[in-house]
């Protein structure tokens, strides 16, 4: 896709005053010869969406097939509110981006934006781009279904996320402690998204329960809880947005529980936010069976969906 193409492209995009906002305070124009090289870059991070890590994550790895699928290097830049690398690093394939690699000048770069899970229309332009140009991608959805469609190819979530990332040195060893409270027997695991309705936790929406409502609530969730622990005679790591759902649960002895801060990284900041929601992220991953639990007004997160996908384990919903 040609430089004038890519602007009149830019004039109709539905996600244009993102673009806009972007370009104009990030990008420039520049008639200057350049050796710049083809990537695929893919570029979401805090400062451009306040998308959850499960959401940024899909906008990866749908990245990473592209650029496999038409054999163009691939990079990461996830900057904000971290770097990736201190908690993923590269295991198969070197990602990282290089000084010096990325261009801001729009003769070389294009930069795309579809934050949505819409396939359909931001698909077609995600398939159309010119693998001769450096593209900066902007994406939250998971495109590995039209990429295999489009390409005659086969690629799995699993098999793409393995070949990217394994842990750091440092998460790791804090792994290794929570797997040894684990224990060798093996574990299942349970996740719960109650955003702000019990009142312990500030999120990007939701209500906040009453009183009445808030036990309601809770003695429902833990009853959920002992049902899947009577079923499956497995100990079972929780994870969960809400310290007063968590400080409940974890009397339970057959629960196990990951300690730190909770946070949302859009919206909360500092180390031990995000440790907490890479030990989780990757606990979950390593269960033999993930269940994500949802009620009424609780959000059906994607966080303990995705951490299953990048296993391979099996995955459940339990709606009550």
């Amino acid at each position: 896709m040609g430089v004038l193409a890519d602007i009149r492209r830019k004039l109709f995009s539905q996600n244009f005053n993102d673009e806009f906002v972007l370009i104009r305070k990030e990008y420039f124009f520049r008639l200057k010869i350049e050796t710049v090289p083809v990537l695929v870059i893919s570029s979401l991070d805090s400062r451009t969406a306040t998308s959850g890590f499960a959401d940024r994550l899909r906008g990866i790895i749908s990245c990473y097939a592209y650029a496999k699928a038409i054999g163009v290097p691939f990079r990461i830049e996830h900057i904000s509110p971290f770097e990736l690398n201190d908690y993923l690093v590269p295991n198969y394939y070197d990602w990282r981006l290089q000084a010096g690699e990325k261009s801001m000048n729009l003769l070389y770069a294009n930069p795309v934006f579809f934050l949505c899970h819409e396939i359909g229309y931001h698909s077609l332009r995600f398939l159309r781009i010119c693998k001769r140009r450096q593209h900066h991608l902007f994406t939250n959805s998971d495109y590995i279904r039209d990429i295999n469609n489009k390409y005659h190819l086969s690629y799995h979530f699993n098999e793409l996320f393995h070949e990217l990332f394994k842990p750091s040195p440092s998460l790791d060893k804090v792994l290794d402690t929570h797997r040894a409270k684990l224990g060798t027997e093996g574990y299942i695991s349970l996740s719960f998204r109650f955003m702000q309705l019990m009142g312990d936790f500030k999120d990007c929406k939701g209500d906040v329960l009453s009183e009445e409502e808030k036990k309601m609530l809770l003695d429902k969730t833990l009853s959920v809880v002992l049902q899947l622990y009577q079923k499956e005679k497995k100990k079972i790591l929780v994870t969960s947005d809400s310290q007063t759902f968590i400080d409940k649960v974890i009397q339970y002895p057959f629960v196990y529980v990951a300690p730190g801060k909770i946070g949302h990284i859009g919206y909360s900041q500092g180390a031990d936010v995000y440790e907490k929601m890479f030990v989780d992220f990757l606990l979950i991953s390593q269960a033999e069976h993930v269940y994500m639990a949802f009620s009424g007004k609780m959000y059906r997160s994607n966080f303990a969906k995705t951490a299953a996908l990048s296993m391979g384990a099996p995955y459940d919903e339990i709606r009550y």
